[in-house]
């Protein structure tokens, strides 16, 4: 009875199990992709503890339309700028509307950088990520697959244990039905 009972949970909770192995699958990707594609806030809540400031000077501002925030598109501005001597260039993106577009090549413009890595930075104004938090969203993603999969493969492991259990007993009794013929 045990083996059938077993068999009958395995079964039933094998396609639960398949759908959250594909939710992992999916939710890595997006674990992967969204920060790349959009960065994650670490760096903007460093800076706005602890930025230091300079002026940096435009160096091009490029319209990305196939890049839009809030319906919106955006506007990639790269900047140079120096720390103590060394000089690093940076770029951020902000939407269509941002005041930071008025802003033309050669203009100048406050610029925060992280005093322990100066080479991250942003214009004063605008974000270190693209998309602020979207990016540790996809993480989430992945959290909630790999969370899925645990729970959805803890009834699995459950019935292969049911059925091993009944397959010990069934060994059991055929060795005592043996021993006693």
């Amino acid at each position: 009875m045990a083996i059938v009972i077993g068999a009958i949970m395995v079964t039933l909770s094998a396609t639960a199990l398949l759908s959250a192995l594909i939710f992992l699958l999916v939710g890595g990707s997006f674990s992967l992709i969204f920060p790349l594609v959009f960065g994650l806030p670490v760096n903007d809540l460093k800076l706005n503890q602890d930025a230091g400031t300079t002026t940096g000077t435009i160096v091009e501002v490029e319209p990305t339309p196939e890049l839009e925030v809030m319906s919106e598109p955006t506007v990639r501005l790269t900047y140079r700028y120096e720390v103590a001597g060394a000089a690093y260039e940076g770029d951020v993106q902000v939407r269509e509307s941002h005041e930071l577009t008025a802003l033309g090549v050669d203009s100048s413009a406050t610029v925060e950088y992280l005093p322990d890595d100066p080479g991250v930075s942003r214009l004063e104004g605008s974000k270190h990520a693209v998309a602020g938090w979207g990016g540790a969203l996809g993480l989430g993603f992945g959290g909630a697959g790999l969370i899925a999969t645990i729970c959805a493969a803890m009834p699995v492991l459950l019935g292969v244990a049911v059925m091993f259990l009944g397959f010990r007993a069934r060994a059991r009794s055929i060795r005592e039905e043996a021993a006693g013929a």
